[in-house]
């Protein structure tokens, strides 16, 4: 009775912990009601569902408190409500892996089936795992290899990718000019009419803003999630050994553990990828140089 006790207080404080995330990400999402798109809207799902699980088991474990014993309906539903949200964090990491609304809106059909189905498989043998002991670890540590090798292929290739657009760029800028509000030796090439021998097409933009910077920020996002994939796997890996050495950690120590694991990857991907307001580009067409550079 001692371990359910034990259990019961780390799933009360799961289910406020997860509840206060929920709640600020609303808030964030309510503020920026206007620039989320699919890939925000898929990632929110992500505390929702594991307060879903949180909750589910600390109801299970209240029941147990007064009853003396868990109500096979209440244990049949847990398996399938923890594999949700685990399923949907690891959908989440191959769908920014594969870039998509950060550079493409569209999946191939067989990409589809290729991120459910390897999401699908180490979701189901993780849950198997936690709640068989060690009878499924083998499933872990092959279903958990496929995955990373497909997710970390998949990133290099988008960050290759990436790459190239902003070569592309870069080889391109000396045939257009940029200017910020307050680059003055821009300003003073603008009056002149002309840059390097080239016709001038204007941009009259933000200080800070540069024209590689929303592709650099990509590169940067998908880039990063490599390092949220790897703190999956090695948190997924320190339970494999603490599990397979001695039957250890107890089931209070792992849950603890694997729920902390848990919020801090969410919290890490809704701090990736929080929408941003769009930063504000004018364009100036050629018929209005002149005037622009009359009024400097």
């Amino acid at each position: 009775m001692a371990k359910e006790l034990q259990l019961f207080y780390v799933y009360t404080s799961a289910v406020a912990l997860w509840l206060l995330i929920l709640i600020q990400w609303a808030r964030h999402a309510k503020t920026h009601s206007e620039v989320p798109n699919g890939l925000h809207r898929t990632v929110f799902m992500l505390p929702i569902l594991f307060l879903g699980a949180a909750l589910l088991n600390w109801i299970s474990l209240a029941y147990l408190g007064y009853f003396g014993g868990r109500q096979w309906l209440c244990q049949s539903l847990i398996y399938p409500v923890e594999f949700a949200p685990e399923f949907w964090l690891l959908v989440c990491l191959f769908l920014i892996a594969k870039g998509w609304y950060i550079m493409r809106r569209w999946l191939a059909p067989v990409e589809i089936r290729t991120i459910v189905i390897l999401s699908a498989l180490l979701a189901a043998v993780m849950i198997l795992n936690r709640y068989m002991d060690s009878g499924s670890m083998i499933g872990v540590v092959i279903c958990g290899s496929a995955y990373m090798i497909q997710v970390l292929w998949i990133i290099r290739q988008s960050i290759d990718q990436l790459q190239g657009h902003i070569d592309t760029i870069e080889l391109s800028l000396p045939a257009a000019d940029f200017i910020g509000r307050d680059d003055v030796e821009n300003k003073r090439r603008i009056a002149n009419g002309r840059a390097d021998g080239q016709p001038i097409h204007w941009l009259l933009l933000d200080d800070k803003w540069q024209l590689l910077e929303p592709y650099v920020q990509k590169a940067e996002i998908i880039d990063r999630s490599q390092n949220i994939i790897s703190t999956y796997a090695l948190g997924t890996c320190v339970n494999l050994l603490m599990q397979f050495f001695g039957q250890a950690p107890s089931e209070y120590v792992s849950t603890t553990f694997t729920q902390l694991l848990h919020m801090f990857l969410v919290i890490w991907i809704g701090i990736l990828l929080r929408a941003r307001r769009p930063v504000e580009v004018v364009v100036i067409p050629p018929s209005r140089h002149a005037a622009l550079a009359r009024q400097m």
